[in-house]
Formats: structure tokens, C-alpha cells, sequence
């Protein structure tokens, strides 16, 4: 559980929730897959935005 509120003090809330709710979906149990999902999300948001910003 402590992993879990601990991704919304590094990552943005918004993140986090998407990534709990395809993870209750796809039966994901552990907070470390969630963190990865989380980790995997922002960067792809990173490099749509640079990509879309040239």
C-alpha cells in the first residue's frame, strides 16, 4: 500500500489512477508492475510532447 501513495508524491495523481484502473483490469497485483505502468506512461507522454512540439 505504502508504494502505491508513494507514486503520487513522485509521479501526477492522474497517472497513477489511469494506471490502477488498467491494472485492476488486467489483475496486476503488485505495486511494482503499477510503478512501472506509471513510469512507462509519463515517458510516452514526454515524447509525445517533444515530438509534437517540433
Amino acid at each position: 500500500m505504502y508504494g502505491v501513495i508513494n507514486l503520487v508524491r513522485h509521479y501526477p495523481a492522474r497517472y497513477v489512477e489511469k494506471a490502477a484502473e488498467l491494472a485492476k483490469a488486467n489483475g496486476v497485483k503488485t505495486s511494482k508492475a503499477l510503478r512501472r505502468m506509471v513510469e512507462n506512461m509519463v515517458k510516452e507522454t514526454v515524447w509525445t510532447f517533444l515530438l509534437n512540439s517540433r
